[in-house]
């Protein structure tokens, strides 16, 4: 991370006179933050891309939140654009004080460490209230989100969830998991192939033929913060596009990293139906189907087990290795659902079987031979 040019660019930020660095109406950082020393920065734990997060305390106690988004891998303008459409439109995402987009670096505000799943855990049970209540505020939030106007500029310079967007996410299930860290390659599993490829064209088809709005993406529990107020909050919208609409409800109820009861996310599920329709003028559940919803919910968790594979071989990163196996299990369970309530009987149960009897044993394998933390 580059922390003593960030801490020097707030400085100049804080300064009466700085002028650059500053987009649209965001507001000057606090004059107090002039004074900004590397001992009150507190840098914090990278996440999976290459962006870096620091906070920094004044010495009267107000805090801001730093992003380091280093180029070329990175650029502070997705981030910066959609935060300020979505802030404007009441979205609860973080204010802006501060972004310069040539040195990479955004000022903003400070929502705290809770999120939604430091206080779930890996898994929720049926009749918790408290969590419940967090859960139905960020369906409401995200109710807000798909009422965005499709034809508005922020919107219109989203990318598309498109067919080739979708195939290259299910391909990182193959490429990386499968291949990489299991040596399960066609020679191996000779039917792995022409199922996944098969697999894929249902994925696509029928992720292209439900209702589309923007989609945050990454839509769970870990990119909802709850502030001092007790409110949820958005973070790591950065990778927003326009897609199928259950995407991000998916990612949700089916979050990679906390298994909700069956009850609760029937009745979160209830929640979005009442919210959706006041939103957005149509009911987007209703106009996909729970067929579509699983099929979307198995598109994203084979990009998730291919992403936490690659974080693992390519970048070294084994702390996500212990979030495959709960991904693993969605896409049987879901595969052993769709072969009864599905046309796609076929394909399903083969796909289950390959799950069952070849992937989850080596995975299991892999696991008990691999260090993570």
């Amino acid at each position: 991370m580059r922390l003593e040019q960030l801490i020097e660019w707030v400085r100049r930020m804080a300064s009466p006179t700085a002028q650059s660095g500053l987009i649209g109406n965001l507001r000057r950082v606090d004059p107090e933050f002039a004074a900004a020393e590397q001992a009150w920065a507190s840098p914090l734990p990278g996440d999976a891309s290459f962006r870096h997060y620091c906070r920094i305390t004044s010495p009267s106690g107000k805090r801001m939140m730093l992003m380091d988004a280093p180029a070329p891998h990175e650029s502070t303008r997705p981030f910066a654009t959609i935060a300020e459409d979505w802030f404007a439109a009441g979205i609860a995402v973080p204010e802006l004080f501060a972004v310069d987009d040539d040195a990479g670096f955004i000022a903003m505000e400070d929502l705290d460490d809770r999120t939604l799943f430091s206080l779930t855990g890996p898994r929720v049970a049926a009749r918790s209230t408290e969590i419940e209540h967090y859960y139905q505020a960020a369906i409401e939030s995200l109710c807000r989100i798909q009422a965005l106007p499709l034809d508005s500029e922020a919107v219109n310079a989203m990318p598309r969830y498109d067919e080739a967007l979708l195939r290259r996410e299910t391909a990182l299930f193959r490429d990386w998991l499968l291949e990489a860290c299991l040596e399960l390659s066609p020679a191996v599993v000779p039917q792995s192939h022409e199922l996944l490829t098969a697999l894929d064209d249902v994925l696509v088809l029928e992720a292209l033929a439900q209702p589309h709005s923007v989609v945050h993406r990454d839509y769970h529990s870990r990119n909802l913060m709850i502030d001092e107020r007790d409110a949820v909050r958005i973070i790591d919208f950065q990778d927003a596009v326009v897609g199928p609409s259950s995407y991000d409800l998916v990612s949700l109820l089916k979050d990679c990293y906390v298994l909700l009861d069956d009850s609760l996310r029937q009745r979160l599920m209830t929640h979005y139906i009442a919210h959706s329709g006041s939103r957005t003028g149509q009911n987007n559940v209703a106009a996909f189907t729970q067929v579509q919803f699983d099929l979307m919910g198995m598109q994203r968790h084979l990009k998730a087990a291919g992403i936490f594979a690659r974080l693992y071989r390519r970048d070294g990163k084994a702390r996500y290795l212990k979030d495959i196996p709960l991904v693993l299990t969605y896409l049987a369970d879901t595969a052993a659902a769709l072969s009864k309530t599905s046309r796609y009987v076929d394909i399903m149960q083969r796909l289950e079987t390959l799950l069952r009897k070849e992937v989850i044993p080596a995975y299991d394998v892999f696991a008990r031979t691999t260090d993570q933390p």
